[in-house]
């Protein structure tokens, strides 16, 4: 007995030990590399495999505000909008032309994403309903001609005013001109005046624009609008066919010519199907981990050429590339850190911002969301004053040249007078949600956000939103906009990018990682707990056996001295 009490309480001290070590020493380093082997981007890896061909389809859901009164609008009325959709988009990718570094630190590629309209999501919405939206490819013409009217006369009287100032003796008459009407009045005036071609475009718009050229909006429908085309240009002529050539010229994502060629088409997505956005090089993490996935250039490029340099032409910190695509995050993710997601559709990098712990599915995660710093605080006051590219003339800006708050022009990533918001203006400034009729921000529904696993910097749910919208506004000459005297940010549609990971990917992070992790858990709580149980029920057999045992000893005394006194009486 005396062995065992002796023996019990060094096995489970040992056990106990076993387990510590097993769990705190031996596991973690096993686990680790294990998520290193398989978030490393390697050939011929489940991972690899995983990232090349994406295993489930995005959704890509597509929300349009049908304008309920565009006669009224057209009188000068507030725009009333009705919210209408999801019309659900299934989008596959799959990554082509991949290429490797010689020393595997880096791959490039392209990536082709497919868009497969999905019936029973979309339901009770269907591709053919009856919309009308504002005509963003009239707009953007008429707004084009006349930025380009406008810079042309600027171009021409500045040239004339360095003519003159290089000629001495046409210098000389001007100065006596300059004593009756300054010549410098006369150019500010002609530049204030747009040029007659777009008078003479007025009256060129039926041909150019068909029966839509009548008012700013259109009936069409998700089909065409979204992905097959609105036909425009139809065997234009004279004026109208130069206006048509050069739409055709500029080589817009979102026009192209119809399939008989006599004509030109317009639509909001089409050029992202069974299309590319661009060559991406990024990094494979086998020397550091936390840059896989990371990308070093896109389009052959650190940089982007499409917001301003600093005041010195050198890069902005608008025009860095930083993290990833969004399709995965660096593993091992701490409780308040912070990355980066590039985004082509808006040509810029995008902060996500811990929030906290979540779970999806059984699955812990950590949470992240886009903060101010995305749309809100963008101008002089914050340092970024580079996204302000002021492309769009006669629009709602600040004494900085910047929008309103909450806004983005795009007209340089979009070659369109094309404006970026949050879904329904959520947290932009207030006078947007006050020009039109049937915005409802939600922070639940409009909110840009991220979930992760944070071992393997897997998504688990995510949802990457954005609005489009354009400026409605007097075009000088065009008199389908006299009405629109004061600048109006209309909203067109916005979109939700997002995943749920489906059962069988949520079976496989646990099966290769929730339920690995619970084994060895077990595995370590078992050891501690039966080397804890061992020692107590040593402990207490001890303390039994020696209650037991002094008992024995005192009965024992009593019945000796018992025994004595009997024999001390006889």
């Amino acid at each position: 007995m005396s062995n065992w009490i002796l023996i019990g309480p060094v096995v489970g001290v040992f056990l106990i030990a076993a387990g510590l070590i097993l769990g705190y020493v031996v596991f973690p380093p096993v686990v680790h590399q294990r998520i290193i082997e398989s978030v490393e981007l390697k050939k011929d890896t489940d991972q690899y495999e995983r990232w090349k061909v994406t295993p489930q389809a995005l959704d890509f859901k597509v929300y349009i505000f049908n304008v309920t009164n565009p006669e009224e609008i057209e009188r000068g009325a507030q725009p009333k909008v009705e919210e209408i959709g999801p019309y659900v988009y299934s989008q596959y990718r799959k990554k082509y032309n991949i290429r490797f570094s010689r020393d595997n630190e880096r791959v490039s590629y392209y990536q082709q994403m497919n868009y497969v309209f999905n019936a029973e999501k979309s339901h009770p919405f269907t591709e053919d309903d009856k919309i009308v939206v504002l005509s963003m490819h009239m707009n953007s013409i008429l707004q084009m001609l006349e930025l380009t009217s406008r810079r042309m006369i600027t171009n021409v009287t500045r040239g004339v005013e360095r003519t003159i100032d290089r000629i001495p003796v046409i210098n000389l008459v001007k100065r006596m001109l300059d004593r009756y009407t300054p010549l410098k009045s006369i150019i500010q005036a002609i530049e204030q005046d747009t040029p007659y071609l777009l008078s003479m475009i007025n009256d060129e718009l039926p041909k150019i624009f068909g029966p839509d050229a009548n008012s700013m909006f259109i009936e069409t429908t998700p089909r065409k609008f979204l992905f097959d085309g609105v036909e425009f240009c139809r065997d234009p002529a004279v004026l109208s066919q130069i206006v048509c050539m050069s739409v055709e010229e500029r080589k817009s994502a979102t026009i192209v010519k119809t399939d008989d060629g006599r004509a030109l088409k317009f639509s909001m997505f089409n050029h992202k199907n069974k299309t590319n956005d661009g060559l991406y090089e990024i990094n494979t993490g086998i020397r550091r981990l936390e840059n896989v996935l990371k990308i070093e250039k896109w389009n052959n490029a650190k940089t982007l050429k499409v917001w301003n340099t600093d005041r010195n032409g050198a890069p902005s910190v608008c025009q860095f590339i930083n993290g990833t695509d969004g399709s995965a995050v660096a593993p091992f993710r701490e409780e308040g850190d912070n990355f980066y997601i590039y985004s082509s559709d808006i040509c810029r990098s995008v902060q996500m911002f811990y929030e906290g712990k979540t779970t999806y599915q059984g699955i812990p995660g950590f949470r992240y969301q886009t903060r101010d710093n995305f749309l809100n605080q963008i101008g002089s006051n914050y340092g970024n004053e580079c996204f302000c590219v002021n492309k769009i003339n006669g629009s709602l800006r600040n004494e900085d040249g910047c929008l309103y708050s909450g806004a983005l022009d795009l007209s340089e990533c979009l070659d369109a007078p094309i404006v970026a918001t949050a879904p329904h203006f959520y947290g932009a400034d207030p006078v947007y949600n006050l020009m039109i009729d049937g915005t409802y921000p939600n922070p639940e529904k409009h909110q840009i956000f991220l979930e992760v696993e944070p071992r393997t910097g897997a998504p688990l749910r995510g949802g990457k939103k954005a609005q489009f919208n354009m400026f409605l506004k007097k075009i000088d000459h065009i008199a389908i906009t006299n009405s629109f005297v004061t600048p109006v940010l209309f909203p067109v549609l916005w979109v939700d990018e997002g995943i749920e990971l489906n059962d069988e990917m949520v079976g496989l992070i646990k099966k290769d990682l929730i339920n690995t992790l619970l084994i060895l858990e077990i595995v370590q709580w078992t050891l501690v707990g039966v080397g804890a149980a061992l020692i107590v029920g040593m402990l207490i057999w001890y303390f039994i056996a020696r209650r037991r045992m002094s008992k024995t000893t005192s009965t024992e005394i009593i019945t000796d001295r018992t025994g004595s006194s009997e024999i001390g009486k006889n």
